[in-house]
């Protein structure tokens, strides 16, 4: 499921999806909340970790921690758009799967598919919102995302998305805090372990790992 998702207070305003773009580099925290359903089982979990991005080198990364049925289970995610490999990485296994990026163009801004939403504030007027919707058709499914970002420099602040695919349906809620201009110390971030193979796998055992960058249309 690809991408970024009510709105608090809506008021229709004339913004134009293509003109919100996120910083070229920043780093911010992430907190989902995720249900799936499937097969005839359902999922639920609690996640929270770091999200760095850096379009100059073409570069985004996260590094999370999973909570589902009482077990945490931590993870790295590295993708590098200039090489067009994706890095998946248990770090409690100290296992890592290479395989091709679907695609080697890096997106920067809100899709210029999405529709506005308005603009709301958060607190005592103190942080202005702008939201866009949008949905996404993929083989065998779809997603529908709510984004929600700062107004004029387009900071994620929140993100809903809802879809089915493959049979299933699955819901992720979640919020970005603790935004950072830059990328404190990129090497955690963007440094591929030793242990990663040098040959990217070609079977599609990528579908076992579900990355949360998507939820900024990565």
């Amino acid at each position: 499921m690809k991408s970024v998702l009510i709105l608090l207070v809506a008021v229709v305003a004339g913004m134009s999806a293509e003109n919100c773009c996120f910083p070229d580099v920043f780093e911010t925290d992430f907190g989902l909340i995720i249900g799936a359903a499937g097969g005839g089982q359902t999922h639920a979990s609690l996640t929270f970790g770091k999200i760095a991005f850096d379009y100059t080198n073409k570069l985004a990364a996260e590094i999370y921690h999973s909570f589902e049925r009482g077990v945490q289970k931590s993870y790295h995610v590295i993708l590098d758009y200039k090489k067009g490999i994706q890095y998946f990485i248990s770090l409690d296994e100290s296992f890592c799967l290479a395989v091709d990026l679907p695609s080697t163009n890096m997106t920067h801004c809100i899709p210029d598919s999405a529709e506005p939403g308005g603009s709301s504030y958060l607190g005592k007027n103190e942080l202005t919102q702008d939201s866009y919707t949008f949905t996404e058709q993929e083989a065998g499914g779809y997603a529908s995302a709510f984004l929600s970002v700062t107004k004029d420099d387009c900071i994620p602040l929140s993100a809903v998305v809802i879809g089915e695919s493959e049979g299933g349906g699955a819901m992720i809620s979640g919020g970005f805090t603790g935004y950072v201009g830059s990328v404190k110390d990129p090497s955690s971030f963007f440094d591929v372990p030793s242990f990663c193979p040098k040959a990217v796998s070609k079977i599609e055992k990528q579908k076992m790992f579900k990355h949360h960058l998507n939820l900024l249309h990565l």
